[in-house]
């Protein structure tokens, strides 16, 4: 009350608790803008780091997201994989877990064959994790840790290449190393489940990069 008083008598009025807040919250604003703006603290401007890096990622992507407005508008299930994942952003989802046994085995086969050991693959990937990483749109960095990230490029790229070398063949060369009863990588898979992937190969959200 007396520095309200003081105040008055001095011509002015102490600021309110709502304007000192507001005041505050516009500086954390300003300030926040001039990082993304690159202005300097002698007030020159130019771009910024963090709009440079923002701009990088962009130019970076290659896989999105479908919008969610646009699911709406149509059947959802169109812009979802009906069989197996493939990169990051449907990977773990119930329906699609049976699959992970035989990309497993799929990288296991092209391994044997290429005469290699698994870690030539996974340094082949590491040497362009980053690449590959922001080739997705707004991937979860604490879900998909660098290694695990790699882990899954090989997976699923191994299997989409034994994927086309079944297609390519109509099952038949695929038998010499999985067997004629393989559920996938044979003739029966060929006749029997190769659509189903192939339609889940061209879903938007469902890309693997690699």
């Amino acid at each position: 009350m007396e520095e309200a008083g003081a105040a008055k008598a001095k011509g002015t009025e102490a600021p309110s608790p709502t304007t000192t807040a507001m005041a505050s919250t516009s500086s954390s604003w300003v300030v926040e803008m001039e990082k993304l703006l690159g202005v300097s603290e002698g007030g020159s401007s130019g771009q910024s780091s963090v709009v440079a890096q923002m701009v990088r990622q962009q130019e970076g992507h290659s896989i999105y997201r479908v919008p969610e407005y646009i699911k709406d508008m149509t059947n959802r299930k169109a812009y979802e994989p009906q069989l197996v994942s493939l990169g990051p952003f449907h990977y773990g989802e119930p329906p699609l877990l049976p699959m992970e046994v035989h990309k497993r085995r799929a990288v296991a086969h092209m391994v044997n064959r290429s005469g290699k050991p698994l870690q030539k693959f996974v340094s082949a990937v590491e040497e362009i994790s980053e690449q590959l990483r922001n080739a997705y749109e707004n991937l979860d960095e604490t879900k998909w840790p660098e290694q695990r990230f790699v882990e899954l490029m090989v997976t699923d790229g191994c299997f989409s290449l034994e994927i086309m070398r079944t297609l390519k063949a109509h099952g038949k060369v695929a038998e010499e190393d999985y067997g004629p009863k393989d559920p996938v990588f044979s003739q029966h898979g060929w006749l029997h489940v190769l659509d189903h992937i192939m339609s889940d190969m061209v879903v938007m959200e469902n890309q693997s990069e690699i």
